[in-house]
């Protein structure tokens, strides 16, 4: 089954995601899940704030000792179909492929910057900071 795809769109010279699901079973077990969000393609990492809502997910499966094929308990079959129902919303996201910058550049920062709970944590690095010289 596949989620998602990058799509470029060379007249605005942007990447999108599109992202098709279908209608949510009735009988969500823990192999269902993991399908659905092992087939979420995000070779950028740009998804990785929303996809750890997911993995957070699937850790309490891990928690509560659900096996692979057994129905999931009501509430958590709950807030499956709310995070599954929010997928589609990825396409109305829009990365530009390029960003210029006009003029000689001097220096070039990175920038690093991490955080975490007790759930998860991510980092992210950047490039920022770009200084041009001045006449």
């Amino acid at each position: 089954m596949k989620v998602s795809k990058l799509v470029w769109h060379p007249s605005q010279d942007t990447f999108k995601y599109e992202i098709h699901i279908k209608l949510c079973p009735e009988f969500v077990t823990k192999r269902v899940v993991l399908s659905v969000i092992s087939s979420i393609f995000d070779p950028t990492g740009l998804l990785g704030p929303v996809i750890v809502r997911y993995k957070i997910f699937i850790q309490q499966l891990w928690l509560r000792q659900i096996c692979w094929d057994e129905e999931l308990p009501h509430d958590l079959q709950e807030t499956w179909k709310k995070l599954y129902r929010q997928l589609p919303a990825l396409n109305s996201m829009s990365i530009p492929r390029l960003v210029k910058i006009k003029g000689e550049v001097t220096t070039i920062q990175i920038h690093g910057f991490s955080d975490a709970s007790k759930r998860a944590f991510g980092v992210v690095y950047i490039y920022v900071q770009i200084m041009q010289m001045v006449n």
